[in-house]
């Protein structure tokens, strides 16, 4: 897998704040609306409104990487928010950044520490970046980041759950599958085509922790191909200063 399928994936994975395992799908109509199922999971995730109040963020994460071909590799990975559109993510091993991301606003650049370059990001996958960057910044709603938004109740061998069906258009779309008891996320499912293929990834949440009273996902398994990944929480809290030149490209 090339380096900005490997990145976007493990973008894919850490921008859920948010399993359903099976494949044995019977999809019903759903007894609440989008807007009444995001009501209740912000309840279950934040229930003291802090996330959807916060002005910026840190979080850390141990990436686990192994094929289905052998190897492992452990990464961290430490993602910077501030509001209203900064993101820096960075990709880190044996201490030392490796790889990375910056946005700001409607710029973007990803940035490879080994080879000293920096990269403006190009407009086409842009949509793919802000739109997962969008699902994880605070007081956002699913209609804010998504022009269509179908809902069904989703019953399978694992339980039952409410299953989203969200496209900005006909080439991108989520699949995303909340639990129908806890409003917890459970399952995310990602396919963005893009000029060099499509990259398709399957996000399960298998536990979550109260951090800073916020609910999130403290250990989940995504799989991107013939790859997968384990990210743990190792690092979370809000409101944390982050100087604005920290989302300016770095001079290498």
């Amino acid at each position: 897998m090339n380096k900005f399928f490997t990145l976007f994936s493990t973008l894919a994975a850490v921008l859920v704040l948010s399993g359903c395992a099976s494949t044995d799908e019977t999809l019903l109509p759903s007894e609440i609306s989008v807007d009444e199922l995001q009501i209740r999971k912000d309840a279950a995730t934040d229930p003291e409104g802090k996330f959807s109040k916060a002005s910026s963020y840190i979080m850390r994460q141990n990436i686990s990487d192994s094929g289905i071909f052998g190897g492992t590799s452990n990464k961290i990975i430490e993602l910077k928010y501030k509001r209203p559109d900064k993101i820096k993510c960075t990709v880190m091993e044996d201490g030392k950044a490796i790889s990375g991301y910056i946005i700001n606003g409607n710029s973007a650049w990803s940035i490879d520490y080994s080879a000293n370059k920096v990269v403006p990001i190009p407009p086409q996958h842009m949509v793919m970046i802000k739109t997962l960057t969008k699902l994880n910044t605070p007081a956002t709603r699913y209609k804010d980041v998504f022009k269509n938004v179908e809902i069904f109740r989703c019953k399978t061998s694992d339980g039952e759950f409410f299953k989203l069906h969200c496209s900005n258009n006909q080439k991108n779309s989520f699949e995303i599958y909340i639990n129908a008891s806890t409003y917890l996320t459970s399952r995310m499912k990602t396919s963005f085509r893009l000029p060099s293929g499509t990259l398709n990834t399957d996000s399960r949440m298998k536990s979550y922790t109260l951090y800073e009273g916020i609910r999130i996902p403290d250990e989940s398994v995504s799989v991107t191909g013939d790859e997968e990944q384990t990210q743990k929480v190792i690092f979370y809290k809000l409101d944390v200063p982050v100087d604005d030149n920290e989302f300016n490209p770095p001079v290498l």
